[in-house]
């Protein structure tokens, strides 16, 4: 799609511009990023611009600061997990990449600030960006207080530290495109199930396929642990007392061969896949088949080998083991309350918005 990859070199072009000369060093970085990582996210800006029967150069200006705000976290992210041998903190020293931090934030704000349509779309696109950083913010804080630790709690977690901005990142580039605000939710509703998906999939990564040590190596609680914690199956003691115990990082060997034994890796592509489902049903009232199109290239993307992911998912032999996941994944906020008043509160306020006000 070269309309996409076109929009995206500008993008790039307009984020360098922006750079004062004063900051040069930062403008270095910037292209060293630039030039060997690009977050596909940016994408979907784009794509939902076009989606919503816009050129797809109006979503340029919104695009280039959310690539700003994207290598800033990608920049705390090492700073905070340390788990990357090549990160810019080692080059440079905490310091100075926690201050590079604050000058891409800055600049990303200063960016959507100036959107070609004038003072108002700017700043309704500022105001949704720094509250879907806020938010996104507050899930990182949970997740680096290690508070996730059962279905409800992660759940959470997830929606506020990725699906939040997911689903922030499709509704700018349709704003940029379009004031129907049925389209921008459509957009929106796409973003949310890409950013469920995105995070199942970082979980499966993070036990199978991980770089370096497993989450459960690190001792982590993530979607495939608790699936194996909220199953019926002949370890489920075994599992529960590992962790329990705080065991898991000791164990995470015996944890793994007991997911492979109920076949998690299988019912969370499943669970990917059913997220899949309902973004591409949710912008089927877009206007633009070709901005649809790429839309669904790009989440089709994010499996691989999609013959493969859906050979593996057709092998499950009995629907109701799944059940626990699916439950997980479509909760009702009516019956979740009647449950639990102390979800009650700011948090589920946002987790309300986000699945329901906006889905």
């Amino acid at each position: 799609m070269i309309w996409i990859d076109y929009q995206i070199a500008q993008a790039k072009q307009e984020l360098l511009e922006h750079i004062p000369p004063y900051l040069s060093s930062l403008q270095e970085i910037v292209i060293d990023y630039l030039k060997t990582w690009l977050n596909p996210e940016i994408v979907v800006a784009i794509a939902s611009a076009k989606a919503v029967g816009a050129p797809p150069e109006n979503a340029v200006r919104v695009t280039s600061g959310l690539i700003a705000s994207l290598i800033s976290v990608r920049v705390l992210d090492d700073l905070q997990d340390q788990d990357r041998p090549d990160a810019l903190w080692i080059k440079i020293g905490p310091a100075r990449a926690l201050n590079y931090v604050l000058a891409l934030q800055t600049l990303s704000h200063k960016i959507f600030g100036k959107s070609p349509s004038g003072p108002p779309l700017s700043q309704k696109i500022l105001d949704e960006y720094v509250e879907s950083a806020l938010v996104t913010l507050a899930g990182q804080e949970r997740d680096l207080m290690g508070v996730s630790k059962n279905w409800d709690d992660y759940w959470l977690t997830i929606e506020m530290k990725t699906c939040y901005m997911m689903s922030t990142i499709a509704s700018l580039g349709a704003l940029a495109g379009t004031e129907k605000e049925e389209w921008i939710k459509a957009s929106r509703v796409f973003g949310y199930h890409w950013g469920m998906a995105v995070q199942i999939l970082n979980d499966l990564s993070g036990v199978w396929e991980a770089e370096g040590k497993s989450d459960l190596e690190q001792g982590k609680i993530t979607l495939p642990l608790l699936y194996g914690m909220h199953c019926e199956h002949a370890r489920l003691q075994e599992l529960s007392q590992i962790v329990w115990q705080n065991r898991i990082a000791q164990e995470a060997g015996r944890i793994k061969e007991i997911l492979d034994a109920i076949d998690t890796k299988s019912y969370l592509l499943w669970a990917a896949l059913q997220q899949r489902t309902k973004a591409f049903e949710a912008i089927q009232i877009l206007p633009d088949p070709e901005g649809k199109q790429a839309l669904e290239f790009y989440f089709n993307a994010l499996f691989g080998d999609m013959d493969e992911v859906l050979a593996q998912t057709a092998k499950l032999e009995d629907p109701d083991k799944i059940s626990i996941l699916d439950k997980a994944l479509n909760l009702s906020p009516k019956s979740k309350l009647q449950e639990n008043t102390s979800y009650q509160s700011s948090a589920l306020d946002i987790r309300h918005r986000l699945r329901f006000s906006q889905i």
